[in-house]
């Protein structure tokens, strides 16, 4: 049997397989019974279409992905030289946590402790002038960012 004697029906269930769709979900959305797409996803000529789509999608994924990049750093960089201070101190906050290592299991992790605070003192604030500074408190437990004024 060859991929090209698939009907477009299956190969519908076998995109949706290959974009992670479970097995019930896909019957659901193309009107198969759950053990026909089962078995379909069984059979060689299923595994060999899954096979071929997934590697279609990570070639894509490898072209784009370069220019997905690019463009998240310029959304990034005009965040970071934005005039308004919370988007800059926001975009840093971002920056500073995917860079910082994890707390490992030897740093004593208490709900409610507080493992980083970060002050901005700036009277100047384009956004609100004479408000008060700004403080970021990360709960070292639950992951919780807060932005206080």
């Amino acid at each position: 049997m060859k991929v090209t004697e698939l009907s477009p029906r299956q190969r519908r269930v076998l995109h949706k397989l290959a974009e992670g769709l479970p097995p019930s979900q896909v019957a659901l959305e193309t009107g198969y019974r759950p053990e026909t797409v089962s078995r379909l996803h069984r059979s060689e000529l299923g595994r060999t279409e899954l096979e071929r789509l997934r590697a279609d999608a990570e070639a894509a994924l490898a072209e784009a992905l370069p220019k997905l990049v690019a463009d998240a750093v310029t959304v990034l960089q005009r965040q970071l030289e934005s005039p308004l201070l919370e988007i800059r101190t926001q975009a840093a906050y971002f920056v500073l946590a995917k860079l910082t290592p994890k707390p490992t299991k030897d740093v004593a992790r208490q709900p409610g402790n507080v493992f980083e605070v970060v002050t901005v003192d700036d009277t100047s604030r384009a956004d609100r002038p004479g408000s008060p500074p700004l403080k970021f408190n990360k709960d070292v437990d639950h992951g919780k960012t807060d932005l206080q004024n």
